[in-house]
This record gives structure tokens, sequence and C-alpha cells, in this order.
């Protein structure tokens, strides 16, 4: 099989008279690190970003060993297996890439809300940042702009509730 830097989730391939698509980047777990006998193992495979990916059967077929692996198509979003352990592993910071993952349809509902809750996160920082104070996110499930300013207005309420008042004219009581 390809290795993850030239494989996009979403490619198809034959393997056989079998049609495969790659659906996800693999993450290696715990019982990966205990098989090994060395708690670092897990975290040495997600810096490698040599994960390896699942595939999703598309038409079942036979698969014989010595097959040959044809691709047939390539996911016009290309982002490859690599890339996308690369953002989650290490380059949380690469908001482009994020921004092209939750965009990416081949990619499974779950990992687009996770990176979806990282992009909101880092813009909730960055604007906390900006202007000194602490944010709360919340998702929205639209592009980087919708996100900002669903961020922002209830700030901007805050904002208006903290502004000092004009003070009321007193009312003359005394007797004249």
């Amino acid at each position: 099989m390809p290795l993850e830097e030239e494989v996009a989730v979403g490619d198809r391939f034959r393997i056989g008279t079998a049609e495969l698509v790659v659906t996800q980047a693999r993450v290696p777990c715990y019982k990966l690190g205990l098989r090994f006998g060395r708690r670092d193992i897990p975290k040495r495979f997600l810096a490698s970003c040599r994960t390896g990916y699942y595939l999703a059967v598309e038409v079942e077929g036979e698969v014989g060993a010595g097959d040959q692996i044809e691709a047939l198509a390539r996911h016009p979003g290309r982002v490859s297996v690599a890339e996308i352990m690369r953002v989650y592993a290490s380059d949380r910071d690469d908001l482009a890439t994020i921004e092209r993952l939750i965009a990416l349809d081949a990619l499974p509902e779950d990992w687009r809300r996770y990176f979806e809750k990282k992009l909101t996160e880092k813009i909730a920082a960055s604007i906390a940042e900006t202007i000194g104070r602490r944010v709360d996110y919340r998702p929205v499930e639209s592009g980087g702009a919708a996100r900002a300013a669903a961020l922002i207005a209830p700030l901007r309420e805050e904002d208006k509730a903290r502004r000092p008042r004009a003070p009321r004219p007193r009312r003359n009581t005394a007797a004249t």
C-alpha cells in the first residue's frame, strides 16, 4: 500500500477485483505501548506520522496475495494522511490546514468535529489574548468568519452592559 504521504482520505484503490476507499488515519492507542513494553511507543508513532490508515470496501471482490494495488481516483481535496496526523499530533497551530480538514467531506464527521473544536479554541484564545480577557467558545457549523463573529458577539453585549450610563438628572424634591 502507498505510504501516508502518498495517500489522502477519499482516495480510491483497486486490489484484485475489490475497490477500497481511504477513510481515515489510524491513531495508535496505549495497547501498542503494552505490546512493545514501552509507554512511549504511541507518541513515537504519532511523531513519525506513519500510523497507517483505514480502508472501507466500496465494491466487494476477490483479493489474493501478490495482487497489484491500482489507484483508481484521487480525492479532489487531497489532504494526505500524513498531513492529517501532523496537524493532529504536533502542528496544532496550522489553522489553514485545520480549515481544509473541517471542509473535507471525505473525512469522518467525528474528525471534522475534533478539528472544528480545535480551531474554535484557537480563535477564542486569539481573541482573548487581543482583548486581555478569557473568552468562552461555542462551536459554530460554518466558515471562519462566522465562527469569529459568533465569538465576538457576546463580548460586544458584555461591553455594552459594562459601559457607564449617563447620570440621570435629579428631580428636585425640595419645596420651594
